[in-house]
């Protein structure tokens, strides 16, 4: 069998406007009060690249863009940051790595790069490559449990942790014979500052009635999420090229104790209507909360 969590890689869509976000925060080229400008399409030198509002979302700073999932916004921001910064931070957040996660089989996935595009291509970069990495989309690939410990380092406040499946191992009679703690293996150089702004944005994919994933919101309960849809050019497999749908999220907002990422490869449908009620039902049975479905009233039992 194939374990698509540890072992498969994929585009990550919008998903990956979590590390866009933080490489242009920590970089200076954004704060809390810049804004940009989205009309519907972004002009890279003659090339059209279109949001999918096609009227555009108007002037938006950081957190709202995260929060509408602005692709115009993330197109300008990528264009200025430039692919070597976006892979920095990509890389620090432990993209194109290994986890270490106790199972084999784990795959680095793709973290492009123009060295990377020559040696396998052997063709140059151009700046289109760079826009599309920046929505999580082109060259690169990533698996579930990268998207997994980029989202809960976004929700700890930056630290990267080793994912273990066992916490602890005991005897027939309860005694406790093996532990392990958990194994922090680095720290996004992000300020918790910037990082704030990121889960803002996250919180308002979900809360703001202009969010992303509205649709899973519960009344009463704070969490945060970033949607993912990710195109995919037609293969033997997928001949009509069916989209990948992605939600990450981590509950509750203020005091995290879970991070989620629900993927489904070739779902053909959006991250938010696909993965995300996954991830609602995966919280609300965490946390025991009542719920009649999406925009039901939350209640906790």
């Amino acid at each position: 069998l194939f374990n698509r969590a540890i072992s498969g890689a994929y585009p990550t869509g919008s998903t990956f406007k979590m590390i866009t976000s933080s490489a242009a925060l920590a970089s200076g080229l954004l704060d809390a009060n810049s804004t940009r400008y989205c009309g519907g399409v972004f002009d890279l030198n003659g090339y059209i690249f279109n949001d999918d509002r096609s009227g555009g979302h108007g002037s938006l700073s950081i957190t709202q863009a995260i929060t509408e999932s602005c692709d115009v916004f993330f197109y300008q921001v990528g264009n200025e940051l430039g692919i070597d910064r976006i892979d920095k931070y990509a890389k620090a957040y432990g993209i194109g790595q290994r986890t270490g996660i106790d199972l084999p089989g784990e795959t680095k996935g793709t973290l492009p790069s123009p060295a990377w595009k020559q040696r396998v291509y052997k063709d140059q970069w151009y700046a289109g490559d760079t826009i599309s990495v920046s929505i999580g989309q082109g060259y690169l690939e990533v698996s579930p449990i990268q998207l997994l410990r980029v989202v809960s380092a976004v929700a700890n406040g930056g630290t990267l942790y080793k994912p273990q499946l066992v916490n602890e191992v005991r005897d027939p009679h309860g005694r406790v014979l093996a532990t392990f703690p958990p194994v922090v293996q680095g720290t996004v150089p992000v300020s918790e500052a910037d990082l704030a702004l990121v889960r803002r944005g996250m919180l308002g994919a979900i809360e703001s009635d202009y969010g992303t994933a509205h649709n899973v919101y519960i009344p009463g309960f704070h969490y945060a999420g970033k949607t993912g849809t990710a195109e995919n050019v037609p293969t033997v497999d997928n001949p009509s090229g069916r989209n990948h749908a992605w939600f990450v999220c981590f509950a509750p907002y203020d005091h995290p104790q879970i991070a989620v990422v629900v993927f489904m490869e070739q779902s053909g449908g959006f991250g938010a209507v696909n993965a995300a009620p996954v991830a609602q039902a995966i919280v609300t049975s965490y946390f025991h909360i009542r719920t009649g479905g999406p925009n039901g009233n939350g209640v906790r039992d």
